[in-house]
């Protein structure tokens, strides 16, 4: 069985969501837990969090989405600006820490395969897997 929760913000928000994860890893010592992140949860709670998914997720997946800080502001527009693309790869680096497997991802037809290559030097740096996504309509 494989459980996968978005937004790591909210998460940790939600103690109670936190709780039932626990519970449920402890009465299901096999289950696999994913969380796909776009990974800014150290800019939005001003500290580092990474330490909370100890024990809580088996894979991390974040959201790399471009090759530079730049096409990553125009793609996604975070609201945290520029500093965003810095801190989602800090953020692979220290969930390393506390999560078996980490892994960022891009989506393929929609980023050509040299931006793909880039990105791919760009995990292997951090030392994360990089995943290319299929596109899906």
């Amino acid at each position: 069985m494989n459980l996968y929760f978005v937004d790591l913000a909210s998460l940790l928000r939600d103690l109670k969501t936190c709780a039932v994860i626990d519970s449920l890893k402890n009465t299901y010592p096999n289950l696999k837990v994913r969380l796909n992140t776009i990974g800014l949860a150290n800019l939005i709670y001003g500290r580092d969090v990474t330490p909370e998914l100890e024990g809580r997720f088996d894979t991390v997946s974040i959201s790399l989405n471009a090759p530079d800080e730049n096409e990553f502001l125009e793609l996604t527009r975070p609201r945290y600006g520029i500093q965003s693309y810095a801190a989602i790869k800090d953020f692979a680096v220290l969930a390393k820490r506390y999560v078996p497997h980490v892994v960022m991802t891009v989506v393929d037809k929609v980023m050509p395969e040299d931006k793909i290559k880039r990105c791919r030097q760009i995990c292997k740096d951090l030392g994360v897997t990089l995943r290319v996504r299929p596109f899906e309509n």
